[in-house]
């Protein structure tokens, strides 16, 4: 694999240890967890501490949520990441991470189409699948998103009608 930082916050300040990834699998990866992926994100932990580490899979388990809400939702996969420093400086530590799917797969997967980024007419969007994305956003207590200006939210479409589905 090569990775690549993701994330324009915590890859900009000193705020975290370690920043957002791309995942990019250089090798074959058929007969795999990974078959048919050339890159994905893996969201880590920011800190070292114990509360980091919660932080993360709270969000882990926000999306296993709205995936129960909603069918267009974004599929995630925990895993426990070994952390190893290539220069021995840093003794190695093991942390949850997770594995968010690529925005095409999940356009694969729904036989729908990914938006570009900020062209949202609410007008044109399914009322039901706004009102549950919105009481999600609420429920969790989320501010950080924009729908009409494609801040941490996919938006799909498919006959006529476009879904938000949020990320990050």
């Amino acid at each position: 694999v090569a990775l690549h930082t993701r994330g324009r916050y915590r890859a900009d300040t000193v705020q975290c240890d370690l920043p957002a990834l791309f995942v990019f699998f250089t090798g074959e990866t058929r007969d795999t967890l990974f078959a048919g992926e050339s890159m994905l994100p893996l969201t880590t932990h920011c800190d070292r501490s114990a509360p980091y580490e919660q932080y993360l899979l709270k969000e882990y388990w926000a999306y296993r949520i709205y995936e129960a809400l909603a069918s267009e939702s974004l599929r995630v996969r925990l895993v426990r990441m070994t952390y190893r420093d290539a220069a021995g400086r840093l003794d190695s530590f093991e942390r949850y991470a997770f594995f968010t799917e690529h925005f095409e797969s999940l356009a694969r997967r729904h036989g729908v189409t990914v938006r570009p980024k900020g062209v949202f007419d609410p007008r044109t969007a399914d009322p039901a699948q706004v009102a549950t994305f919105d009481l999600f956003q609420y429920a969790i207590g989320n501010t950080d998103w924009s729908a009409i200006k494609g801040h941490n939210v996919l938006l799909v479409e498919s006959d006529g009608l476009v879904t938000p589905v949020p990320f990050d």
